[in-house]
């Protein structure tokens, strides 16, 4: 596939936001919560790693996070998402798996792991890779599902069980058998404090995201989301202000290499 091909296909699969908006710091100029949702994790991820000197972002998909920083390397093992993400930001990309990063020592002062861990199949050694690519003092931002919240939802029948891969699309058939289209490990707060102490990281704050919105990729559902977007960010914004951004679905993990 050649890069206006990629681009075809990810813009056909992206449902009730604008890809696009996502690309910038501007949080009021969403127009959707999934949009709003995403900004929101960058400018939360931005201002702790704003004086890290060089950036790895593991997961990079296509390519948000990379457009915020002046040094930084997206990581990501899928090929069509990096070119998408090189074409749309310019900035390094290396396709590579997180469990081999294919990088010296203590290179990085600031690592983004943006919904990376659930999706593979060894954490512990992905992490123990953060680790040895993470320079002393260096930070690290963490968003992962909330097991507390998922594991009710599973056990309700709301959601199916993790190990069920996601519902196909163009992209998922152009490689039927990628890696990664699946949760695979979840955590609670605790269990993932827990796992990243083992590897001399402390967690400094365990925060949630935004108050929890309609998928966007359930398309009957697209309009309603619009609609109803005022009132959302509303109710997100009283709840950031009376319960600190406390997690309803998303962990958002602030943590340091001691």
């Amino acid at each position: 596939m050649d890069a206006n091909e990629i681009d075809e296909i990810v813009l056909s699969e992206i449902h009730g936001y604008d890809l696009h908006e996502t690309y910038y710091l501007d949080i009021n100029k969403a127009t959707s919560a999934r949009s709003y949702f995403l900004i929101k994790k960058q400018v939360l991820t931005r201002s702790f790693l704003h004086n890290c000197r060089m950036v790895c972002d593991i997961g990079c998909g296509l390519g948000q996070s990379l457009a915020h920083y002046d040094r930084i390397v997206g990581v990501d093992l899928w090929l069509p998402f990096l070119t998408f993400a090189k074409k749309h930001t310019e900035k390094d990309v290396v396709l590579a798996d997180a469990h081999f990063l294919p990088f010296r020592d203590s290179c990085f002062d600031g690592i983004i792991l943006h919904d990376v861990l659930e999706h593979l199949e060894d954490p512990v050694k992905a992490l123990n890779e953060v680790c040895r690519v993470l320079q002393r003092g260096g930070k690290v931002v963490i968003t992962t599902p909330d097991a507390r919240v998922t594991r009710i939802l599973y056990a309700l029948r709301i959601m199916k069980p993790i190990g069920i891969p996601l519902p196909p699309c163009k992209l998922t058939k152009k490689l039927e058998n990628r890696r990664g289209m699946k949760h695979i490990h979840e955590f609670t707060p605790l269990e993932l404090t827990r796992l990243l102490r083992r590897f001399g990281i402390q967690v400094l704050d365990i925060t949630g995201i935004a108050i929890p919105y309609i998928p966007y990729s359930l398309r009957p559902f697209t309009i309603l989301n619009r609609l109803l977007f005022p009132l959302w960010k509303a109710l997100d914004r009283l709840w950031d202000v009376y319960f600190n951004r406390r997690s309803l679905w998303e962990l958002f993990i602030l943590a340091i290499k001691t």
